[in-house]
């Protein structure tokens, strides 16, 4: 095999291995209700890097649901803020 014929089968297979595109999308912080094990409503703030194009609510519910481990009834979210990944890992954070 040449030089460049062995350059370019490594340059090929580095490119494989590259990292993906990030998913644009905007930090929004939210404020979700969900039922406790007792049926007692309890709240977990998140902070979300929804999406863009993709519905805030249903980024902060799964965030949410991830924290609670229960069924989450509603979120309000506040107005988007600044650019992130969604597909970092951290996503979603919640307190």
């Amino acid at each position: 095999m040449t030089r460049a014929a062995l350059a370019l089968a490594c340059a090929l297979a580095l490119g494989a291995c590259a990292k993906p595109a990030p998913a644009p999308g905007h930090r929004v912080g939210c404020r979700c209700t969900y039922l406790t094990d007792f049926d007692d409503t309890a709240t977990v703030d998140v902070q979300v890097c929804a999406r863009d194009g993709r519905p805030v609510l249903d980024e902060a519910r799964a965030c949410a649901g991830q924290a609670a481990h229960n069924h989450v009834e509603r979120c309000e979210c506040a107005a988007p803020g600044d650019p992130c990944d969604a597909r970092a890992s951290d996503a979603c954070s919640a307190r």
